[in-house]
C-alpha cells in the first residue's frame, strides 16, 4: 500500500511482526521500524519491485527497540550506511541488543509480560546496534523534500518516539488499532505517561495516525478513546 503526498510518498508494509514505513521523496528514503530479519528479507524483495534501492534509505527511524521492531535493523544496515535514529532513553537497549519485556495493561496482559519477563528474555535478544544519533527534543529531518519531526511518546516504552510528517503522524505502539474502535496498547511500561502522550499527540495538525499494530485510524478515534480513558480515571 502506499500514499502519494505533494512532496512524498508513504510506502506501508503491514507484513510481518510489526508495521514499517518508508517515505520516500525525490530519490531519498526515511525508513520507520525495519521488523525482524524476515520482515527486512521481505524488504529486500519488495523495495526493488518499487524501483526503490535500499542505498536511498537515509535514516532509520525507531519508534522504540522492542525485538519485533528492531531485530532484523543489523541486517539491514549490511546493505546500507543510513543513520539510525533512537531515542537516548533506549539507545543503551539497542547497543546491548535487548529491551525489557513491557509491562501488561490488563489482567491478562500483565499475565502475559510477567511470563515473557520469566521465561521468554532469552529469545528476544537481537544483533546489537550503535545508533548513530540518540534523540532528546523535538527533532527535524529532512529526507528529499519533506521535513518530518521526530517527537518523543513515551509511556508504551521510556523512549518511544512518534514521527510526524505533514498530515499524518507514524506512532509506533503509542497506539494500536487492531480491534476496530480501540488504540489502548495490551503493553505499556507507564499507562498515566502513555495518556499524556496521546495528549500530546492530539494537540499536533494531523488527521490520520499510523500505528505499530494494525490499521490507520482518524484522528476522531483518537479523541474518543482519550476522553474515555480521561472519565474512567477521574473516577477511580
Amino acid at each position: 500500500m502506499q500514499i502519494t503526498e505533494t512532496n512524498h510518498t508513504l510506502h506501508i508494509f503491514r507484513e510481518g511482526s510489526c508495521n514499517s514505513y518508508l517515505i520516500v521523496s525525490s530519490g531519498e528514503a526515511l525508513l520507520v521500524d525495519p521488523g525482524k530479519v524476515h520482515k527486512v528479507q521481505f524488504l529486500e524483495k519488495k523495495l526493488p519491485e518499487k524501483g526503490i534501492r535500499l542505498e536511498q534509505i537515509r535514516h532509520i527511524v525507531l519508534t522504540h527497540t522492542h525485538y519485533d521492531h528492531v531485530a532484523g535493523l543489523k541486517r539491514l544496515l549490511e546493505k546500507t550506511d543510513a543513520r539510525v535514529w533512537v531515542q537516548r532513553k533506549e539507545a543503551g537497549f539497542l547497543e546491548n541488543g535487548e529491551t525489557p519485556f513491557p509491562g501488561g495493561t490488563g489482567p491478562f496482559f500483565r499475565m502475559i509480560s510477567w511470563f515473557g519477563t520469566k521465561c521468554l528474555s532469552p529469545l528476544s535478544k537481537y544483533p546489537p546496534v550503535s545508533p548513530t544519533d540518540r534523540v532528546d527534543d523535538k527533532t527535524t529531518l529532512q529526507t528529499g523534500k519533506i521535513l518530518v519531526t521526530l517527537i518523543p511518546t513515551p509511556g508504551h516504552s521510556p523512549g518511544s518516539l512518534t514521527i510526524l510528517a505533514g498530515r499524518y503522524a507514524l506512532v509506533g505502539d503509542t497506539c494500536f488499532h487492531i480491534f476496530p474502535g480501540k488504540n489502548y496498547p495490551p503493553f505499556a511500561d507507564d499507562p498515566a505517561q502513555l495518556i499524556k502522550s496521546w495528549k500530546k499527540l492530539l494537540n499536533l495538525p494531523v488527521e490520520t495516525f499510523y500505528p505499530g499494530h494494525g490499521k490507520p485510524f482518524p484522528r476522531q478515534m483518537l479523541e474518543t478513546n482519550y476522553e474515555k480513558k480521561l472519565n474512567r480515571s477521574n473516577h477511580v
